[in-house]
């Protein structure tokens, strides 16, 4: 009776550890199979064309539009924050632009779009989970990063971590001004990172350099050494040369300023300029040009001061722009050369 019992007690205990461990692998098998592995591949935006599975994955999902908007913001990002605005009144400077016949600012053609996408891939599925993106905006005052992330469903990026670095012109060199640091978790598309930063040098430029952590799986995202336009800012000013900080660019005399003094005027007293020290150079009256010069005084000695400044404006159409963004310097520096010619009016006594 008492074997009978241990026998029966034992078959009892085999077919319930059984279950258990059949529960249990299958349990185990559900959680593996839930763990999907995922790669991170960043391209450029420009080169997604070659990609045929990213395009279709672009088509199934209809986010057509949002690349297409996400390359025109990429290239076209702010082109009226680029060029400082004059404190010249909107009927003074509608006499000016028609008086000496100012050309506004067109860039001479749109430099390729340096926007990435960074690519998620489902290596257990073998196909495409999703498109993220980040976009940096860049303003007159503000700095921001968005997230575009395209996929099918909602769930957020796991982590967004790095560095924002602003670099400011000192002569021909850019330099590290300053930074600030990103870490934010959860992250949905739109904006998730804002830097107030004033403009302290002639021209600065950012760049970040963040990493990516989604699925446990992290990516670098950049946009280092790239220096694209939509990414940099301008700070030309105008006043007059004693009073004027070159803030690593050059103070520009409209009129030069050895033919000022030997005409008898300050030229300490004299509007400038700020300008970038590489178009500086290229500006007609700058250095050795004797011939040009010599020309000035003729026009300051005889008192043909709109002569004068109509002769100044016309050699900036013909200078060109260092960085080859504008058809020349005049266009590049519309808005201060407006403010400038307002200035030389005053300084020559003379009325628009």
């Amino acid at each position: 009776m008492n074997v009978k019992r241990i026998i029966s007690f034992l078959l009892l205990f085999i077919l319930l550890f059984s279950n258990s461990f059949t529960s249990s692998s299958h349990a185990n098998g559900l959680n593996s199979e839930e763990k999907d592995e995922y790669t991170l591949e960043t391209i450029y935006l420009k080169d997604i064309e070659v990609y045929d599975d990213v395009l279709e994955f672009i088509k199934e999902n209809n986010f057509e539009d949002e690349i297409a908007d996400l390359s025109k913001q990429s290239n076209s990002n702010s082109f009226e924050k680029t060029l400082s605005k004059h404190g010249v009144d909107e009927e003074t400077e509608r006499k000016l632009v028609e008086k000496y016949g100012l050309e506004k600012p067109e860039r001479e053609e749109r430099q390729a779009s340096n926007q990435k996408v960074m690519i998620q891939r489902n290596l257990t599925t073998n196909g495409i989970d999703g498109i993220i993106a980040i976009r940096l905006d860049v303003d007159d005052t503000w700095v921001e990063l968005d997230l575009v992330h395209l996929q099918t469903g909602v769930r957020p990026i796991q982590r967004i971590t790095g560095l924002v670095t602003q670099f400011n012109l000192s002569g021909s060199d850019w330099r590290i001004g300053q930074t600030k640091s990103v870490d934010r978790s959860s992250v949905r598309s739109g904006n998730f990172f804002s830097w107030k930063i004033s403009k302290e040098a002639v021209s600065d430029y950012f760049e970040y350099d963040l990493r990516v952590t989604e699925n446990n799986v992290t990516q670098r995202f950049d946009n280092k050494g790239d220096r694209d336009e939509a990414h940099q800012r301008y700070n030309f000013e105008v006043d007059t040369y004693k009073n004027l900080k070159p803030k690593g660019g050059q103070r520009h005399h409209l009129v030069s300023a050895k033919a000022l003094d030997d005409a008898g005027f300050n030229s300490g007293n004299a509007p400038c300029i700020r300008m970038m020290a590489e178009d500086h150079y290229n500006t007609p009256n700058y250095g050795g040009n004797k011939s040009f010069r010599d020309k000035e005084l003729n026009y300051l000695q005889n008192e043909q001061y709109e002569e004068l400044l109509q002769f100044e404006v016309d050699a900036l159409k013909d200078a060109e722009d260092s960085e080859g963004r504008y058809r020349n310097l005049q266009r590049k520096y519309y808005d201060a050369i407006i403010e400038a010619l307002a200035q030389y009016h005053d300084y020559f006594g003379i009325e628009v």
